[in-house]
């Protein structure tokens, strides 16, 4: 299992973690859930980044020479030039391989990373990262509305001005591009490429119930969601909830189809939409992942944690009553507590978020909100019947 240490970047004052198969983060806003997921998502894609210089002919010494500028440059892109001169983060892939970076003052009020790890270009990287890493960052109701003439977009920008985009946010925006024409026919033109049929089913059932509809691209006119009545939106008129969901749907739909296993990570997967699409939601999420894939998602809503639960508390149950299990939630969608981590994000230092009696999501994160507004409404009703006979 990898494993993370992070001091001092940005708001993380203090982390260890392992890294699980599915991993969810939840906590205040400009917490540093953010931040974890990019990090993670830094050291997995390194494996994209070793492959690519592996197909170029150069020196062991030339090969960490430009793995470690290739990776400071995105360590850049994801999380800028101010830095604390405490920052260091390590990632340990397995007993004999790890990635360790700590910050270096190069002059005053000046701090950089400085790479500590000389890596093995003849790691065996399949077994080391398993998983491609995909980054699906939060915002995305923007890039869909402007996913027609992204092209165009990102063809005008200088070098200068991508880089001035989130190194996460603007591969997700080329990633759009790259895959769009491969969803010209919807997600059915998908379907000759699997072999787990009922699993591709049961997705676009969600799917569809999530968008109200189907998604497809056309050539030359953009992309459509399909209502069950045949009329066809325009994606950039449709509601900000399908906007936000689209792509992420598009994304994890096709890993499934194609049976490309990815790590993905996906930053606020609920956003716009409302809680019984939310609950659909992490449905979706948890049906690809149990079909070989891996997660890690960012959210602030109590219900995508009441959903999860459910999800969870379906496997304990099905090992003692499978059948019974099977008809409230289907066993493709159920969580295996042994593959599971929850973190709430807060202070710098993020905690076990999980009961471990009940190896569920605490009641107090699910619940305290609802309590804190339930406590006022009681206080003011108090107070508008106190006196009154």
């Amino acid at each position: 299992m990898h494993h993370l240490t992070i001091r001092e970047l940005g708001p993380i004052r203090e982390l260890d973690m392992d890294v699980s198969d599915f991993t969810v983060l939840t906590g205040p806003q400009a917490s540093g859930k953010t931040t974890i997921a990019k990090a993670i998502y830094l050291f997995r894609s390194v494996k994209e980044d070793v492959l690519e210089l592996l197909g170029m002919e150069q020196s062991q010494s030339d090969f960490n020479v430009l793995l470690r500028q290739m990776f400071l440059r995105k360590f850049q892109g994801l999380f800028g030039d101010t830095h604390s001169e405490k920052m260091r983060i390590r990632y340990m892939y397995d007993d004999d391989n790890q990635i360790e970076i700590q910050s270096k003052c190069v002059k005053k009020s000046i701090v950089q990373p400085v790479w500590l790890t000389a890596f093995n270009a003849h790691v065996h990287w399949p077994t080391v990262v398993s998983h491609q890493t995909f980054f699906i960052p939060a915002g995305r109701t923007v890039s869909t509305q402007l996913a027609s003439s992204l092209a165009f977009i990102l063809a005008k920008l200088s070098d200068e001005q991508k880089s001035q985009l989130d190194y996460a946010t603007r591969t997700y925006l080329e990633k759009i591009l790259e895959h769009q024409y491969s969803f010209r026919h919807g997600w059915a033109g998908l379907d000759d490429l699997a072999e787990d049929k009922a699993t591709l089913d049961a997705a676009k059932q969600l799917g569809a119930r999530i968008l109200g509809g189907e998604y497809q691209y056309l050539k030359w006119q953009g992309e459509y969601i399909i209502l069950p009545d045949g009329k066809e939106i325009q994606i950039h008129l449709a509601s900000s909830g399908q906007q936000e969901a689209v792509w992420v749907l598009n994304f994890l739909y096709r890993a499934l189809a194609k049976d490309e296993k990815t790590f993905f990570i996906i930053e606020e997967p609920e956003s716009h939409l409302f809680p019984e699409a939310q609950n659909d939601m992490m449905q979706f999420v948890s049906l690809i992942k149990n079909a070989g894939h891996q997660m890690l998602i960012t959210t602030h809503s109590p219900y995508v944690l009441a959903s999860v639960n459910n999800l969870l508390y379906a496997h304990q149950v099905g090992q003692k009553k499978p059948e019974e299990t099977r008809k409230i939630i289907g066993e493709k969608l159920w969580l295996n507590p042994k593959t599971f981590a929850g973190l709430h994000v807060c202070n710098g230092k993020p905690e076990n978020a999980m009961d471990a009696e009940t190896q569920l999501f605490r009641n107090e994160l699910i619940d305290g909100v609802s309590a804190k507004i339930n406590g006022e409404f009681d206080a003011l009703l108090e107070l508008n019947y106190t006196g009154v006979d």
